[in-house]
């Protein structure tokens, strides 16, 4: 059954639900340590070396959603999710958990989220570690609706490296291989795991970015037709500085400039959500001589939407209260 997608402009989205078959149950040796949290600190670790079945338990046993982040670098998966963490921790719906849990890359990580938030600066670029010595960096939350009928969301943010990302992608130079590092890949494989995909590109260079998506999209598709079933979220970022003749209408854009991934995620109705993305407006401030870009007004509705989105997934409810039907009255009647 179809369902309106708030993001869409009249694309419909599928819902998909059912528990994924167990392929993976053979232990496999790993250079993962365990943690107290987790099977993935490498800061405070026991140095106990982790089979990949072992792995696999102590990532289904924290009864989280994953979000996995995909883009190249500077599409603003940092940003992205910096502006999600600061609308659900200031917005009236409810109240954002950091959860207590997180490693500490992950909390002093979320201060500088919200310090850039704050200031209306941009994030220092997430390091890149090319080989995937060191696996993406986990951001536990919580949100508790202020209904408290609603259930909580509980929900961890995949952040890591735009370089160890493209990687997917063949290239002549051999400095691409095509295969992802084992530290993303634990992710991938680990069977019934609770994972969506935001995919992100920019839209200046759109075309490319859309190959980079379309190599990862054969490339998850190649490693299991699960990852048909799934569900993804493509956003076109820093659309606040787009002038061009599709500046109303994201679709036409995707159409136009990215007409591979058109066909496959949005005509046929196989992607969950499409959406413009900016962190808010922009303008240019002049200290000791120098122009810096200061954000001065963050741009809540989209932040808003996708946390609507988000809560729909993974809870099956709704966040925003609909109105009652004595206001609903009133407004068809226009008073």
């Amino acid at each position: 059954m179809h369902t309106e997608n708030p993001f869409s402009q009249g694309i419909p989205e599928e819902s998909v639900k059912g528990k994924l078959d167990n392929i993976f149950s053979t232990p496999q040796e790993s250079s993962f340590i365990e943690s107290g949290h987790g099977a993935f600190d490498s800061v405070n670790s026991r140095e106990k070396t982790l089979t990949a079945k072992e792995q696999y338990e102590n990532l289904t046993k924290r009864n989280t959603n994953f979000i996995f982040f995909f883009g190249k670098p500077a599409a603003g998966k940092s940003h992205m999710m910096a502006s999600l963490i600061h609308y659900m921790k200031t917005c009236d719906l409810g109240d954002l958990i950091i959860s207590k849990n997180n490693r500490r890359d992950a909390h002093l990580l979320v201060q500088d989220m919200f310090e850039s938030m704050h200031n209306g600066t941009y994030l220092n670029r997430t390091a890149s570690q090319i080989g995937g010595t060191e696996p993406p960096t986990e951001i536990d939350l919580i949100f508790k609706p202020k209904d408290s009928r609603l259930p909580v969301m509980k929900f961890t943010f995949l952040e890591m490296s735009g370089e160890n990302l493209e990687l997917v992608q063949v290239r002549n130079d051999n400095l691409q291989s095509g295969k992802l590092p084992d530290t993303i890949e634990t992710y991938l494989n680990c069977p019934n795991l609770k994972l969506s995909f935001f995919l992100l590109a920019g839209h200046e260079e759109a075309q490319r970015d859309g190959q980079v998506i379309d190599s990862f999209l054969d490339y998850l598709i190649q490693k299991d037709d699960k990852f048909d079933r799934y569900r993804y979220l493509l956003a076109i970022t820093k659309w606040d500085t787009y002038r061009g003749e599709f500046k109303n209408s994201v679709e036409e854009f995707v159409d136009k400039f990215m007409p591979h991934i058109y066909q496959r995620l949005i005509k046929e109705g196989t992607i969950n959500a499409l959406i413009n993305y900016s962190l808010g407006i922009f303008q240019k401030i002049q200290s000791n001589g120098i122009y810096t870009d200061v954000l001065v007004k963050a741009d809540n509705d989209k932040a808003s939407r996708l946390t609507e989105w988000m809560y729909q997934h993974i809870t099956g409810k709704s966040l925003i209260p609909k109105p009652s039907f004595g206001i609903r009255i009133r407004r068809f009647l226009g008073i």
